[in-house]
């Protein structure tokens, strides 16, 4: 049996003792020497390496590899932001805002992950100018109407929210764009289920200045070279949502659920949880916060098979000696009836943006790996693992869970869309070699017995 290790600021040399060990971590906080801002972006690649977009004047993606005291990343010279990517079929895709201000600056860009897995290896970048669009919020990858699809949300030129379907025709993009909801609605988030591609937004009211919550259904096209705008879109629309940031997440099938900062409640900063099967609602859930807490949604992700789904959650607090960052992943059960409460991981220090699952062939328990800064910006990567709350890197907490019910009004509308070719245009983006420190480790026995 091997002795339980317990570690927090490990040395480099302790990074290496311990490296055998870190892909069956309950816990691993590591960190770069490098400083962020607000927006990170990871997600899993396989068993030992996960990928992290960080910002900071010129964006850069990273890997962190279980046990590698050193990794080295890419420079993306053409971004000033970088909003989301996924990694779809051996390639990386990305979307933000292009770094010169023009108008019509919106880009989404690719490039190989086998060439950024090689510390040698010259990563040439493809990047694709959207020019009726400003900005690119959020992307999803799929393959259907036989044709792989990208999908993205963002702002227009005149300010109105605009989705974007570009089709991959080999030699160059099938773009399409489409108009939805004008200039008063904000697109959120996308995800592609079975049989449709959902997207969210909010609208605010001129005479109220209420947000309005909008889901939007976009039938996946049957016809190859189809966009998702040549068919009628059907839209659910519900009030009490708060804020900008409305989640959407695919679970399996045609199921999904969302996730938004709830309206109208006195000392606490809940987040409701809504629960669907294609068209059809199902329930909703609220998770209270305290407002002196002042937490804050920024993601969330599933497991598989439990299908619970993790809400991250992360804010800043202010005690007698100064200011500090803190993050929250609760763990909230897909059962019905809603349970009364459920628990929840809590790391002081980090102020955490991004989640993702950490799938293992090896490991018989979930892991899921997150992404963020401290209170200096300082970037850094966490693990940890679902269920697990013997560790000493994070700690537990326990949260109130309310059942609740959110009225939908169902619509349908024509997406006006305009047409375009285009074709990418690559340029070789700079690669620079860093450390990684390991902050915080714990490793349990049990997992030995897997």
């Amino acid at each position: 049996m091997k002795t339980i290790i317990k570690s927090a600021l490990c040395t480099l040399l302790t990074i290496l003792l311990l490296s055998p060990e870190e892909a069956t971590a309950d816990e691993l906080v590591r960190r770069l020497g490098m400083t962020t801002n607000s927006k990170t972006i990871i997600r899993h690649l396989n068993n030992r390496k996960d990928i992290v977009c960080y910002n900071d004047g010129c964006p850069y993606f990273t890997i962190y590899e279980d046990g590698s005291p050193t990794t080295h990343m890419i420079y993306l010279n053409r971004m000033y932001e970088v909003n989301d990517f996924e990694i779809y079929d051996g390639t990386i895709y990305f979307c933000g805002r292009y770094l010169n201000p023009v108008s019509g600056d919106a880009m989404i860009g690719y490039f190989d992950v086998a060439s950024f897995l090689s510390p040698t290896a010259p990563v040439n970048v493809s990047y694709v100018a959207l020019p009726s669009m400003e900005v690119v919020k959020a992307i999803e990858v799929g393959w259907f109407a036989a044709r792989k699809h990208v999908v993205g949300i963002g702002e227009g030129n005149k300010a109105e929210s605009i989705m974007v379907d570009m089709i991959d025709e080999t030699t160059y993009w099938n773009v399409n764009f489409g108009n939805v909801g004008g200039d008063t609605m904000i697109l959120s988030d996308l995800a592609i289920t079975d049989s449709f591609v959902v997207a969210t937004a909010t609208k605010t009211s001129s005479t109220y200045f209420v947000p309005t919550g909008y889901l939007w259904y976009f039938n996946k096209t049957l016809a190859p070279g189809q966009d998702l705008f040549s068919l009628l879109a059907t839209y659910k629309q519900h009030t009490g949502i708060r804020g900008l940031k409305y989640l959407v997440l695919h679970l399996v099938g045609d199921s999904f659920v969302t996730a938004y900062h709830d309206l109208g409640y006195i000392n606490t900063n809940p987040v409701t949880l809504s629960y669907f099967n294609g068209l059809n609602y199902d329930y909703s859930l609220s998770l209270d916060e305290e407002a002196k807490d002042s937490f804050f949604l920024q993601d969330i992700q599933k497991d598989i098979p439990t299908w619970t789904v993790e809400v991250l959650m992360s804010g800043r607090y202010t005690y007698p000696s100064g200011s500090s960052v803190k993050s929250k992943i609760i763990e909230t059960p897909n059962v019905y009836p809603v349970p009364s409460t459920a628990f929840a991981h809590y790391y002081d220090g980090l102020f955490l943006t991004s989640i993702d699952r950490f799938s293992s062939q090896t490991i018989g328990y979930g892991h899921f790996v997150l992404s963020g800064y401290d209170r200096y910006h300082t970037s850094h990567y966490m693990k940890f693992r679902l269920w697990y709350f013997g560790g000493s890197c994070l700690s537990k907490v326990e949260q109130p869970i309310n059942e609740k019910t959110v009225e939908h009004i169902e619509k349908k509308r024509k997406v006006d869309n305009i047409h375009i070719l285009q074709l990418p245009e690559e340029e070789l983006a700079t690669k620079k070699p860093v450390s990684v420190e390991t902050m915080c480790y714990h490793h349990s026995p049990e997992l030995e017995n897997e």
